[in-house]
């Protein structure tokens, strides 16, 4: 079957074929690796960080930052800078409060029940996030799975949290493919566990991108110094 023909079976709408074969044609000069970012019919899947190399992050992240950067400043048309994501972008806490620092599970859980929508809240307009991979601070991990919505309503992308009991030396993990988060969307994630565990007794991070314009957390590195 040719591959037109193929398109026009999955009955995508007019001029969506030319989008993802411009989108695969770009991502492939990345390599296969930064490919899923933008490929249709995915799948989700949890790689352990001991089993990813360092050549597979480096185009997943150049693609990443890529992403979150022309989301934002198709937005906002100012400067735009990429940096890490923090727990407060997680949590959108304020300083001073819980999780401002360090993400945990807000609610308590009920024992092999999804707790839905833990934390949930919609970026600012000019704001993109792109959540890569996963961290745990508790040994052993007590959580099981964690599933991304927008909203707490439309589930993205559900990923399994064993990998990080098993290799107990990384306790992290990243996620094929990343979450991303455009201006205005609500970010939310559901929280899976075997035992129910009480209110903050799982911390962990996420690894990830956050874009945002100039001056709101950082300045643009006008020196060249890094």
């Amino acid at each position: 079957m040719a591959r037109g023909d193929a398109l026009r079976l999955n009955r995508l709408a007019p001029g969506e074929a030319y989008t993802i074969m411009e989108r695969r044609a770009w991502a492939k000069r990345l390599g296969k690796s930064a490919a899923f970012l933008w490929n249709d019919l995915r799948a989700t899947v949890t790689i352990p960080s001991a089993k990813i190399d360092y050549s597979q992050t480096t185009a997943i992240r150049f693609a990443a930052a890529d992403k979150v950067q022309g989301a934002v400043q198709g937005t906002t048309n100012q400067t735009t800078i990429v940096r890490d994501l923090r727990s407060r972008d997680a949590t959108n806490a304020a300083a001073g409060a819980a999780r401002f620092g360090r993400n945990s599970n807000v609610n308590a859980t009920v024992a092999r029940t999804w707790d839905v929508a833990d934390i949930s809240f919609a970026l600012a307009n000019n704001k993109a996030m792109v959540v890569l991979g996963f961290v745990s601070y508790t040994s052993p991990p007590v959580l099981d799975a964690i599933r991304f919505t927008l909203g707490g309503i439309v589930a993205l992308a559900e990923y399994a949290l064993c990998v990080l009991a098993v290799d107990l030396t990384y306790r992290g993990a990243y996620f094929d493919p990343p979450l991303v988060y455009a201006p205005g969307q609500v970010f939310a994630y559901d929280l899976l566990s075997e035992a129910a565990i009480a209110a903050g007794a799982e911390s962990f991070g996420f690894i990830g991108y956050v874009a945002e314009p100039a001056g709101l957390s950082v300045l643009p590195d006008q020196a060249n110094l890094v």
